[in-house]
């Protein structure tokens, strides 16, 4: 078994044997928000980290389905080490969570899935579902998604109504 950090936006998996019906996990190195200067950039590597993990679980598993959580939205996290003997003396031992927004999650998971439909010709993977735990992150994925089909259906709608050069 070989250790090591990921990059931001790769993708690895380890073969999962239990009860369970899947067969791999994959994780994903998602991008910590706050060490981005603009939001695009940390909405690339987003996306980036969706589109591996969608690619792993086509290219490597064959999966045909793929669920996964809202990448990097975790909120950031502090877990302190209190020592009796010094009391005065606390220790961070870990700083967690990545702090996407949830709406720039959902902007780039959206991204993310038309890349790969758009650019992926042998397809395993035909499932692929959000799962979260967080109601309201819910509703907004659904919403913003939902809002997203309708834009793009109106845009299509609009262009396939515009004459064409004879004015037809």
């Amino acid at each position: 078994m070989v250790f090591g950090y990921l990059q931001v936006s790769q993708a690895v998996s380890i073969p999962f044997e239990g009860k369970f019906r899947f067969k791999s996990i994959i994780y994903v190195a998602g991008p910590s928000f706050h060490k981005y200067e603009n939001e695009e950039e940390c909405a690339k590597d987003l996306s980036k980290a969706f589109f591996n993990a969608f690619g792993l679980a086509n290219n490597k598993l064959e999966a045909k389905s793929i669920a996964v959580p809202p990448i990097s939205t975790g909120s950031p996290t502090l877990l302190f080490r209190y020592d009796r003997n010094m009391p005065s003396k606390m220790q961070l031992l870990f700083a967690g969570g990545n702090g996407v927004p949830p709406d720039l999650c959902a902007q780039s998971f959206y991204q993310a899935i038309q890349n790969f439909v758009n650019g992926s010709k042998q397809r395993h993977l035909k499932d692929v579902r959000l799962v979260n735990w967080f109601r309201e992150d819910t509703e907004l994925f659904e919403k913003l998604l939902c809002d997203v089909q309708h834009m793009e259906s109106s845009a299509a709608e609009v262009k396939n109504n515009q004459p064409d050069a004879e004015g037809r």
